[in-house]
């Protein structure tokens, strides 16, 4: 998970949004929103941990 910020990640949002109460971790998740972003694909349909990185990182792209 991600946030992105100012054109950039913005690790530090995240983990402002630790260990809060719900109120406020319900205001930093308006402000900061997350976004899931996947790198690595191990399993489509058949499992594809066999098969060399940088087939399985062009898998989600296709």
């Amino acid at each position: 998970m991600v946030i992105w910020a100012d054109g950039r990640l913005a690790f530090e949002h995240l983990t402002r949004r630790l260990n809060r109460r719900a109120a406020t971790a319900a205001r930093l998740a308006e402000q900061h929103p997350v976004h899931f972003v996947a790198f690595d694909l191990l399993h489509q349909d058949v499992d594809l941990t066999a098969r060399p990185y940088a087939e399985r990182r062009a898998a989600p792209q296709s």
